[in-house]
């Protein structure tokens, strides 16, 4: 179901999908625009080259509210432009795309893979059964795969793509087991640096991306935000630290960062009216702490990655 009259980065009609048992101004879609997809679905698999091919091998800028979209690229290449960075990419590789995350594609024609994506109520409930899994699919980004790992995500994608297609006894169950063959590929294919420990942690540092979500345009104190959590800063601290390798307040600047970046690269917007959108009341420290944390001012930044007009 599509909330823009525009289309989406690849379209409906490939394999049948899985049944359940802010404010920027660039499209915003839900799933492919198929009538036949019902409420309940959890995810769904798509060939890359269909859309891909009809648009020119060139996506558009867009968002996804409600889903996170894996690109799995077995032939071919590109640059993605992610919240105004744009990264490089080749086969093999996967391109993560998680909610809310402004993006586009350029691909080298011609390029293969599959669409994998994940509908965000259910991702999050798998990732409080796995929550080891979060580091690779709450960051957004392209990340090269190896050999192995790409043989086993390969032949994960097959047998999904199978076990939807054929609609098997226990199919929910297999699809299941078989989508979590292919992120544990991707999981031990990544450094493990910055993964979730103990779920206690991993649970405080979800509901702190909730509230960072709900509270970052205000320019809330770590105080404040740990105080609406119940517990102290240093608990707050320790939490972060223990699963993400950072501390809150860099995730808590890193959201309003990539706010501000959004609205540079996709927006009119005047610098003095993102600073007040954000929660800043002098548009010059707005500037100041833009420029120390991205190594260029607001108006270079939009310059050199903006979108013209």
């Amino acid at each position: 179901m599509v909330e823009s009259q525009n289309d989406l980065d690849f379209p409906a009609g490939g394999t049948p999908v899985v049944r359940n048992a802010g404010a920027i101004p660039v499209p915003r879609y839900s799933l492919y625009g198929d009538p036949t997809l019902q409420r309940d679905w959890v995810f769904n698999v798509e060939p890359l080259a269909r859309r891909a091919r009809e648009k020119g091998w060139a996506i558009d800028p867009h968002v996804h509210p409600k889903f996170t979209q894996l690109v799995f690229v077995s032939k071919g290449g590109g640059t993605m432009t992610i919240d105004g960075d744009v990264v490089e990419f080749d086969a093999p590789c996967v391109l993560v795309v998680p909610i809310f995350h402004v993006h586009s594609f350029r691909y080298r024609a011609p390029a293969d893979g599959k669409v994998l994506t994940l509908e965000d109520s259910y991702l999050a409930d798998l990732l409080t059964r796995a929550a080891e899994l979060k580091p690779i699919l709450r960051t957004a980004g392209a990340f090269a795969m190896s050999p192995p790992a790409w043989r086993s995500v390969a032949a994960g994608l097959k047998s999904l793509v199978e076990e939807l297609v054929e609609a098997r006894t226990g199919q929910r169950i297999a699809a299941e087991m078989l989508l979590l063959k292919i992120l544990l590929a991707m999981l031990r294919d990544r450094p493990a640096e910055g993964q979730f420990g103990a779920s206690g942690r991993a649970e405080v540092v979800e509901r702190f991306l909730a509230l960072v979500e709900e509270r970052f345009r205000d320019q809330p104190s770590l105080a404040e935000l740990a105080a609406e959590m119940g517990m102290t800063e240093a608990q707050l601290r320790l939490a972060c630290r223990g699963s993400t390798g950072m501390a809150p307040l860099s995730i808590l600047h890193d959201r309003a960062l990539a706010e501000a970046k959004r609205c540079l690269a996709y927006t009119s917007l005047s610098i003095a009216e993102i600073a007040y959108a954000l929660g800043y009341d002098d548009a010059a420290y707005f500037s100041r702490f833009f420029t120390k944390k991205i190594g260029q001012s607001p108006s270079q930044f939009r310059r050199t990655r903006g979108m013209s007009g």
